[in-house]
């Protein structure tokens, strides 16, 4: 797969076009989901939680047999994305599905929603076609909570229109499920 869309130039992959849905396969889903969660579960392997090193230190002290320590280790995962055009969707959705497989059971799975404001200022106006698939199929997807990143979306500046299609968008994707949603923007 890396061949199809980059050359190499020493130790660095150089793009050498852009990727295109039609480049993505079974085998790139599989080594890109991999990738991801393994650097996710890696980043922090290991580290200390400095904000408590005192009071660790001074328990440690008085008593060498707790040997405490408190380590970082992600909440929950976050599945690979790419940012959402519609053409985009089925693949993003299979990288979730992907992502609940590869993952260990007891980590949650998060999806990123990475959207142009468009498709909300598209759905005020009557073309709601592809914001109602967007949020059936991420409402449908496997994911245990999402991240919500609108581009180019400020509440404070939006119009009453604008806010209550953001305000739908959001109560369909929560539908009837316990799955949190937090907005990154």
């Amino acid at each position: 797969m890396k061949t199809k869309i980059c050359t190499e130039s020493g130790q660095d992959l150089i793009p050498s076009k852009r990727l295109e849905v039609s480049d993505i396969d079974d085998t790139f889903i599989h080594t890109f989901t991999d990738n991801v969660l393994k650097f996710q579960k890696e980043v922090s392997k290991g580290k200390k939680v400095d904000e408590y090193k005192d009071y660790i230190d001074f328990a440690n002290q008085e008593d060498s047999s707790l040997d405490m320590s408190i380590e970082l280790e992600p909440t929950f995962l976050v599945a690979p994305y790419f940012y959402l055009d519609i053409d985009w969707l089925d693949i993003n959705i299979r990288l979730i599905s992907k992502a609940k497989e590869l993952a260990p059971t007891e980590k949650k799975v998060f999806a990123q929603i990475v959207i142009d404001k468009k498709i909300f200022e598209r759905a005020t106006m009557g073309y709601d076609e592809d914001f109602n698939r967007i949020i059936d199929a991420y409402k449908n997807s496997s994911a245990d909570g999402f991240l919500l990143w609108i581009d180019g979306y400020s509440e404070h500046e939006e119009i009453s229109y604008s806010l209550k299609k953001y305000i739908d968008f959001l109560k369909r994707l929560k539908g009837e499920s316990q799955k949190i949603i937090y907005s990154l923007y």
